[in-house]
């Protein structure tokens, strides 16, 4: 499918074919080097590659190849991934990808995801996928929460020009980092009812913050297309890949796909509204 010539490293993804959603390989036991990262980020970018035939297995080589910049911590490719997402929108599984990425990647990827975030002309949907970037890499890396942290808050300041969605997302990601700082802004955004409550609900951030308990959550394997609100369920904590690689248990690769689910029901609520 592809014509372009990568080195031998490199070349195996093209081999590999479709990866487990939730289990990463640990892609620098095949020899794969920050000196390879150009041509990963070029793989990784190839839009004829991934909106290839999915029976292929160099279909699947741009998703081996982002998976590897993360694991490199590639801070080159960044900006080629963000770009990369205005053209795969409707690709729940890159969407997903990336936000794991990017909390590999962790805090070259802060400025510009904040200014990906900043810009309105960007969809609502990429948006909130950003706004997961951050959160993520505020998890991941304790060192840069407050960095984080300052992003989220001054996107959400302009709640009353944001999508309700997307204030619903920026709440959450200052949940998840417990920025208690901005529970007064928090407050506000709520009482404006500038927060779409299907994301979630002021309850939902007391329980965040440990305020109180989470009472009737719905069990993982419910038919209720509303299991979960949030990009992350809530005892969800994210695991780093580690060298060797250790696999997700069943059950947090479980968590795993519902936080897919949740992203997928974000989208489609977003695209209902726009009609």
């Amino acid at each position: 499918m592809t014509e372009v010539l990568y080195s031998a490293p490199v070349a195996q993804l093209l081999t590999l074919g479709e990866p487990d959603f939730a289990v990463w390989l640990d892609y620098t036991s095949l020899g794969l080097e920050p000196k390879h990262i150009p041509e990963l980020v070029g793989l990784a970018t190839d839009i004829d590659l991934n909106q290839g035939d999915s029976e292929s297995p160099e279909t699947w080589a741009p998703t081996h190849a982002w998976r590897t910049l993360g694991q490199l911590k590639a801070a080159e490719a960044v900006e080629p991934l963000l770009r990369l997402a205005d053209r795969l929108i409707d690709d729940d599984w890159f969407m997903e990808d990336l936000i794991d990425v990017m909390g590999a990647i962790g805090q070259p990827a802060i400025a510009p995801i904040a200014a990906f975030i900043a810009d309105e002309f960007n969809p609502t949907d990429l948006l909130i996928t950003a706004t997961d970037c951050l959160t993520q890499i505020g998890l991941r890396h304790p060192e840069l929460r407050d960095e984080c942290i300052t992003v989220l808050r001054r996107e959400l300041e302009r709640f009353d020009e944001n999508d309700p969605a997307l204030n619903g997302f920026l709440v959450l990601g200052l949940a998840k980092l417990k920025a208690t700082e901005s529970l007064p802004l928090l407050k506000e955004v709520f009482d404006a009812e500038a927060v779409d409550e299907l994301i979630l609900n002021w309850d939902d951030v007391e329980v965040e913050f440990g305020f109180k308990e989470r009472e009737g959550v719905v069990p993982l394997d419910s038919d209720d297309p509303f299991a979960y609100r949030e990009p992350y369920p809530p005892s969800f904590e994210p695991e780093p890949y580690a060298v060797p690689f250790q696999p997700l248990s069943p059950k947090a690769a479980q968590k795993k796909k519902a936080r897919l689910k949740q992203a997928k029901l974000s989208r489609k609520i977003n695209r209902k509204k726009k009609k």
